[in-house]
This record gives C-alpha cells, sequence and structure tokens, in this order.
C-alpha cells in the first residue's frame, strides 16, 4: 500500500517537473512540495515533502503540494521498487544529453519537446483525507507486539516488553491490544513511557499476562504526527514532541501486522505561506 488520496471535495490532477535540485528518488505515493526548506524557490519542480523540521515545519517552513500518482518515463525505461511495490522516478540536474527518455506534452505548459522527467501529482488542501501505511523507522518494518508481563484487574494500564517504538507524549498516543480479553480495543494513554502503559479510559476487560498490545504515537481527532523522509508513511519511531505536522486521523488500523495504516488530513496551518 502507497500514499493515496482516500477521499476529498475538489481532487485535482496536474503533471509538474522533478526538480533538477538533487538526484533523489521519488516514489508513486510520495507526499511533494514545491519549495525547499525556508520558502526557497531555488529549482524547477516538485521536492519530497519529508519529515518535519520543527512544529508543523516551521523551522523548513514547506508546504504541503500534492501526491505523486505517475510519471512519464518512456515505456521501457520505467523504474519499479520491488520492495514498495511501486513505481520511482530520480530527480536529477543532468538532463543535457540524458539517455533516459521521458514522454513530452504531458500538459498546457510543457513544449512537444520537453523531455523533461515529470510527476503527475494529485493536488491535496485542508479538506483532503490521505491514507497512508505505517511503519516503524522504514518501509515495510512492522511496528512493534509487547507482550504483558504486568497484569491488571482494573483495566488501567499493563508493563510489557516495548509495544511503541518510541516513548509518545501523554494524550497523543493510542495502544491496541493485539491479543487477550480486550482484543481489537484501542486506547488513548496517558503516559511517556514505550512499556509501562496507563491510559486515560480504562479497559474494560482485565489484562492478562501474555496479551500482546502495539502502540503508536498518533490518536483519532486532532493530534501530532511524523512522516518519514520520503513522506510515503507515518512513522511510528518518531516522537512528535518537537518535530511534528499536526492534523486530524480520523481511521486507524492497528489490526494486521505489517498492514496498519491511517487515514488523515493536515491542518490548514500546514499549508500557509511563511508561518514560522
Amino acid at each position: 500500500m502507497i500514499g493515496s488520496i482516500a477521499y476529498d471535495t475538489s481532487p485535482m490532477r496536474v503533471w509538474l517537473p522533478l526538480s533538477g535540485d538533487a538526484a533523489t528518488v521519488i516514489y508513486e505515493g510520495s507526499i511533494v512540495t514545491s519549495v525547499k526548506a525556508n520558502y526557497d524557490f531555488t529549482q524547477d519542480g516538485i521536492l519530497l515533502l519529508g519529515a518535519a523540521v520543527g512544529v508543523n515545519d516551521t523551522t523548513a517552513d514547506r508546504p504541503p503540494l500534492g501526491i505523486v500518482t505517475g510519471f512519464n518515463t518512456y515505456p521501457g525505461n520505467e523504474a519499479y521498487s520491488g520492495g514498495r511495490q511501486t513505481m520511482t522516478a530520480v530527480a536529477s540536474a543532468s538532463l543535457h544529453a540524458a539517455t533516459t527518455q521521458y514522454l513530452s506534452g504531458m500538459s498546457e505548459h510543457t513544449s512537444a519537446h520537453d523531455g523533461t522527467p515529470k510527476a503527475q501529482v494529485a493536488l491535496i488542501g485542508p479538506s483532503t483525507y490521505i491514507k497512508m501505511p505505517i511503519y516503524n523507522a522504514a518501509w515495510g518494518t512492522a511496528i512493534t507486539v509487547g507482550t504483558v508481563s504486568t497484569a491488571s484487574t482494573t483495566g488501567a494500564g499493563f508493563t510489557s516488553t516495548a509495544c511503541c517504538d518510541v516513548a509518545g507524549v501523554a494524550g497523543l498516543s493510542t495502544v491496541y491490544c493485539r491479543s487477550g480479553a480486550n482484543k481489537g480495543t484501542y486506547r488513548v494513554t496517558s503516559d511517556t513511557s514505550t512499556t509501562t502503559k496507563t491510559v486515560y479510559d480504562y479497559f474494560r476487560y482485565d489484562i492478562a499476562n501474555g496479551d500482546t498490545f502495539v502502540g503508536v504515537p498518533f490518536r483519532l481527532g486532532s493530534c501530532k504526527f511524523q512522516l518519514d523522509a520520503t513522506s510515503t508513511f507515518l512513522d511510528a519511531s518518531a516522537t512528535p514532541a518537537t518535530n511534528h505536522w499536526s492534523g486530524d486521523i480520523v481511521e486507524l488500523n492497528l489490526s494486521t501486522a505489517g498492514e496498519e495504516y491511517a487515514i488523515f488530513k493536515f491542518n490548514t496551518l500546514c499549508f500557509a505561506a511563511v508561518r514560522a
């Protein structure tokens, strides 16, 4: 599963050139921006949005633009990521006499003689809901499963082997019961630990030794979260305490190992120009 638009009130797709600022692999499903850090426009096209630097990326100050849905690579020259099961393209400044061929005339603002590598970008805004996988630090690495070692007869919490990949922020993290009497139950946590977990709303049933749980550093509703460097998944190993994007998560699914995902939208502030 790659990043994709779950639903939107006004979807629109445009063809935009890949930036020649650096030799960067861009994936189908990557969230991209059109500016470098601090509203620097000294490049031709789109760049990876990546992880936020500061609160709502106020240090780097890059607004989200859209999600890549395809490339204009000439048939026979396509690049495919087997690990991510998606197409890729490399942004490069070395276009003069380049041997890789790209289709031209992909939009009204493109000459028929322009062989520039481009991406089709589905534009996003404050009303766009995005579906993205959740991984632990690297694409395809499932979040950690913890096994309870100290039970609870009140449902107020438990102690386990690490069930979270980072110490979360109280009130902004979630645990999910994978096995045991509370299987299928989500709770927001009030602790800042990866092993000793407490919750605001107690679990309905007793928690027993051997029960298993997983946790992520974000929650349903308004929250803080972090993307990976390629902006293709929500990073469960990144604390949102200092660096984060903010927005609303409307669906959180942690039920199946390796298939965890969230549906979210960015906060309006993330799109504001020079929001530092």
